[in-house]
């Protein structure tokens, strides 16, 4: 292929296993069809007997496209493209909100009244009997320090007595003590078991309403997600479709494979709409890491922008013009034959204002 050169750069062309051929130089790519269309040019040359100065070449000479159209079917690819990247951003959102339409219903959970904890009955409750004998004990001390105790000398009957009172008072007043801890305790029980009954019933009888709005919230949940899969299917549906558009146009083989993908076709248009360079010196001048991370940020503010604004040309019918003046080469006419097809196709997608992943956006509002 060392006799045929690239239109971008003048580079030589390489065939490759695929039966396309590509520049050494740019990377550009050329189908079949275009590779016989040059050597068809090559074959219909007329043969020189020695070399003739370079011609000027021409755009359709040199299988180009004008510019005017070349920023139409990049403002094309660029609108595929975003429109791609926000179909997949939108059927991520869909899953993250089936997640915490789950995350919700798990979360809505009666909150049932904490059992009051009962006080528990005191060990002497109603055992103060076995205090009693250490009173009479006390008690009959007293009595024999009085009977007898006239015979043990006054000291000693006056100790037996004291001693007596002594043990009868302590566990009367350890009677008294405990009769008074009984009666509160018991008092504390019957409160709590009314605050307890209270709840109870107050459980009862909301706990029929919160079912209810389980069973709610349930419908409401598996509506949501029939609903958000319907639209992930669209979403899915979409993405093919423009798949094989996108496809299709870069099979034009007018961009080299490096650039096929949303940051470069961001890079390609911003570039030749904002200034007089050709193609050529717009991918000479490129580095494709630093596009990357610039255009990420652009792509994000213009977005909804692009896609607003082409559906608004489609509807106004503004599809792209082709010049007859530039049919005269084979491989430019199949160019422009692509460009105006994919052109075609996207303004009645356009149009019809009818995306899937605005309609999904507008469907979570």
């Amino acid at each position: 292929m060392a006799g045929f050169k690239c239109d971008i750069c003048g580079g030589d062309i390489k065939m490759q296993a695929n039966k396309t051929g590509v520049c050494q130089t740019c990377g550009m790519q050329y189908d079949l069809e275009a590779i016989r269309a040059m050597l068809g040019q090559q074959q219909s040359a007329p043969v020189q007997s020695a070399p003739l100065p370079a011609a000027p070449v021409t755009a359709a000479q040199n299988d180009e496209i004008d510019r005017e159209t070349l920023l139409a079917y990049l403002g094309d690819l660029r609108t595929m493209e975003t429109i791609r990247v926000e179909t997949v951003a939108m059927s991520g959102k869909l899953d993250e909100e089936k997640a915490n339409a789950d995350k919700k219903l798990s979360n809505f959970k009666y909150n049932k009244p904490t059992e009051p904890q009962l006080p528990k009955r005191p060990e002497n409750l109603g055992g103060t009997g076995c205090l009693i004998p250490f009173v009479a004990i006390g008690l009959l001390d007293v009595v024999l320090g009085l009977l007898i105790g006239s015979n043990l000398g006054s000291f000693f009957q006056a100790s037996i007595i004291l001693i007596g009172l002594f043990v009868a008072i302590v566990f009367l007043i350890l009677i008294h003590q405990s009769k008074s801890a009984d009666k509160n305790e018991i008092t504390k029980y019957e409160a709590a078991m009314r605050n307890y009954e209270e709840a109870m019933n107050r459980y009862k009888a909301e706990m029929e309403d919160h079912r209810l709005g389980i069973r709610k919230e349930e419908e409401n949940n598996k509506e949501f997600k029939k609903e958000a899969d319907e639209h992930k299917l669209a979403l899915s549906n979409e993405k093919t479709e423009l798949d094989t558009m996108i496809e299709k146009a870069y099979n034009a083989n007018i961009i080299p494979q490096q650039f096929r993908n949303i940051e470069g076709v961001y890079y390609l248009y911003d570039y030749l709409s904002t200034s007089n360079q050709s193609l050529s010196e717009a991918l000479m001048q490129a580095n494709l890491e630093a596009i990357k991370q610039k255009m990420d940020n652009m792509i994000k503010l213009q977005s909804a922008q692009i896609i607003q604004q082409a559906q608004t040309n489609a509807k106004l019918d503004a599809i792209i013009d082709i010049s007859e003046a530039t049919m005269n080469n084979t491989a430019v006419a199949a160019k422009y034959a692509q460009i105006a097809a994919v052109n075609s196709e996207l303004n009645v997608k356009l149009a019809a204002e009818s995306l899937a992943y605005q309609k999904a956006a507008f469907w979570l509002k």
